[in-house]
């Protein structure tokens, strides 16, 4: 695979760490490099004026030669040095920025978002990597590029970037004529000769000192823009709608600042206007901000992450409102889940977001809805944007009919098992199975169930160790909940299992194992009590063997369950197939 084919996982909190580290190596060869300008053009001077003097052309060859011309060369080298580390100082910061909103990232995509040459993005991402604040991972197989500022960041960056290196070569030569000239000064009045040394010292050393140190400042002041416009630059990449107030704290710089980063920035073609909609500038006033983030009405018509349009609310659960989106450019009609605003500041739910969204594109199952991206908006609003089905919810078909046939929710099971096996495999829990996480999709080869809603999914190593949510809730739904689970307890695959045979257990019943009218009664019995059989509740007669399977599998010991969901569905397979063969 080729560097620019690359995808590197990034560590936020690494990678500044390691921005910083660089810039402080790459300030202190600048003044290394400097001093050695400073004497390098002293000499230079000194050897010029000892030629003018008649002091002999050989001896100010020299001292312009080897006091002068060398010392300037390798000093020259050491501050081409120090640059350079401040370049990748600079593209490590904004790494950090892009680390902030998503986990990984192309070389390509880096790229775009920071530009800067590849040659530049790959060195830098390079020694990231090698520092531990990056690491090559598998593509996640979501490619959607990242807009950034591009073409005309890397123009106003070289812009910058070259007035600021214009300024430093000039202010050179000045501060080295100024420094003699103090010198011959200081030298003139030790000697006694005042006049001549305060006019020497004055307006032949001070006042150039003065011009050089105006003209540094200028200069530092154009590379200082440059690296706070590719900061922009990837803040609103990844975060459209990102306010000049989120943007001065991202930036440590003054909200007026931020104010006139985002107007030049729109101005120079960096980001584009939309990506600003949600802030009107008024000259120099304060943004107003047009949307109310805290209703998800207002959402409709607003674009996330700089492609995707929201559409009609089409639903609305605990964690987030669902709309359908449209792609600005390619017009794909997809579902776009946003984190409810009254959830961002909570911890724990911004991280079952993110957890949804990372499990969910590792998993690729046909039964499993595809996830394409997620972002954040004004580095606060979640959001995840996932495939469009076409169906209902098992939940609303449920309502709908009561129960279903055996053979249809046997069929639903095992796909839904064959999905949960992929979890598991990856190394993922649910922990929240119910109806209403099922979606019955249709599609051109008949209908699929699709699990959705990974928001409480764990890794299965962390969920062994983590008992309760940080409010102390036990995570899930009482109804299809394991009764070690209800009691915090350790979990592994078969705490999954008896929530998918809870689940079967009610569309062919019409009811969950358990049903009373408050949770607390649910929890009592689920703790204390074996599942009814489900012949107690079905509608219609039930084979045996399904009997016995689902009571093995809604075991209050674990340890009678099947040993995971591949086993559950050879079992249930298996009854399928004698059903078969006794109805022929």
């Amino acid at each position: 695979m080729t560097s620019a084919g690359m995808t590197f996982a990034l560590s936020e909190v690494e990678l500044a760490r390691l921005g910083k580290r660089r810039k402080r190596s790459g300030t202190v060869r600048l003044v290394i490099g400097a001093g050695g300008l400073l004497f390098g053009v002293f000499w230079l001077f000194w050897g010029v004026i000892v030629f003018l003097t008649g002091m002999g052309f050989l001896t100010g060859l020299v001292v312009s030669l080897f006091g002068g011309v060398g010392p300037t060369l390798g000093a020259a080298l050491v501050v081409a040095s120090g640059v350079r580390r401040w370049r990748e100082a600079e593209i490590l910061g904004q790494l950090a920025i892009v680390a902030h909103h998503r986990r990984s990232i192309t070389t390509l995509q880096a790229v775009e978002v920071t530009g800067a040459d590849e040659a530049d993005v790959t060195k830098s991402l390079a020694v990231a990597a090698s520092a531990g604040a990056a690491q090559v991972v598998p593509a996640s197989g979501v490619t959607e590029p990242i807009r950034g500022g591009g073409t005309a960041l890397a123009d106003y960056r070289k812009k910058k970037r070259r007035r600021a290196l214009l300024l430093a070569i000039a202010a050179v030569p000045v501060l080295g004529f100024s420094t003699l000239w103090l010198v011959v000064g200081t030298a003139g009045i030790a000697a006694g000769e005042w006049a001549v040394g305060l006019l020497l010292l004055i307006p032949g050393g001070l006042f150039p000192l003065a011009g050089s140190i105006a003209l540094a400042v200028r200069g530092l002041g154009h590379w200082r823009s440059s690296t706070e416009m590719g900061k922009v630059a990837a803040t609103m990449a990844l975060a459209p709608g990102t306010s000049p107030q989120e943007l001065s704290r991202v930036l440590a710089i003054s909200p007026g600042a931020a104010n006139s980063a985002l107007v030049e920035a729109t101005q120079s073609g960096i980001i584009a206007s939309a990506s600003v909609d949600s802030v009107r500038v008024h000259g120099g006033a304060a943004p107003s901000v047009v949307t109310d983030a805290t209703v998800p009405e207002t959402w409709v018509g607003r674009v996330f992450g700089g492609v995707w349009r929201a559409g009609e609310l089409i639903g609305r659960g605990g964690m987030g409102a669902i709309f359908r989106a449209t792609h600005v450019q390619s017009g794909d009609v997809v579902a776009l889940k946003v984190m409810l605003p009254e959830l961002a500041s909570s911890a724990d739910a911004l991280s079952r977001f993110e957890r949804e969204a990372r499990a969910v594109t590792q998993l690729g199952h046909p039964s499993i809805v595809r996830v394409h991206d997620f972002g954040y908006v004004d580095a606060r609003v979640a959001y995840l944007v996932m495939d469009l089905l076409d169906g209902e919810s098992l939940e609303s078909r449920l309502q709908r009919v009561g129960t279903l046939h055996i053979e249809e929710a046997l069929t639903i099971t095992r796909q839904l098992a064959d999905a949960l096996a992929a979890a598991h495999g990856a190394g993922f829990l649910h922990r929240d199975l119910k109806p209403a996480n099922v979606f019955l999709s249709r599609t051109s080869h008949g209908e699929r169930a699709v699990l959705l809603d990974f928001g409480l999914v764990k890794s299965i190593d962390s969920a062994s160790k983590s008992k309760r949510t940080v409010s102390g809730v036990v995570a899930g739904t009482p109804l299809y909940m394991s009764p070690e689970q209800a009691r915090g307890e350790d979990l592994d695959v078969r705490s999954d299992v008896y929530g998918l045979a809870a689940v079967t257990y009610e569309m062919i019943a019409g009811v969950p194992p358990f049903f009373d009218k408050t949770v607390a009664e649910v929890y009592a019995r689920l703790l204390r009590e074996a599942a009814p059989a489900i012949s107690s509740h079905a509608p219609r007669d039930c084979p045996a063997e399904l009997e016995q399977t689902l009571a093995r599998a809604l075991s209050t010991d674990r340890e009678q369950r099947p040993a995971d969901m591949r086993a559950f569905a050879a079992e249930l397979d298996a009854v399928a197939l004698r059903s078969t063969q006794h109805a022929g």
